[in-house]
């Protein structure tokens, strides 16, 4: 996955992820970093859990570890996705 923040300052940002489905709730990290770099930008540790077979909910700590649970009223942290067929 490539993310272009601009097409003036000519960045481009590497994303991976690290997921560890022995975790309760399941561990998804997100990590940026500049192309072609080894150094990371920045890692984003979440928690994830299926809430459908196309939905999930991802609550995401920028600025620190894991979240222990998920909270509802937690809009700021928490994205919900939907599997979009093509």
């Amino acid at each position: 996955m490539e993310i272009r923040p601009s097409q003036k300052d000519g960045i481009q940002i590497e994303c991976t992820y690290e997921i560890d489905y022995t975790k309760n709730p399941i561990w998804l990290d997100i990590i940026l970093r500049t192309k072609g770099e080894q150094n990371k930008i920045v890692i984003m540790k979440g928690i994830v859990r299926f809430i459908t077979d196309t939905k999930i909910e991802y609550r995401v700590n920028y600025h620190g570890n894991h979240f222990k649970n998920f909270d509802f009223n937690d809009k700021e942290n928490t994205m919900v996705f939907d599997k979009v067929a093509k």
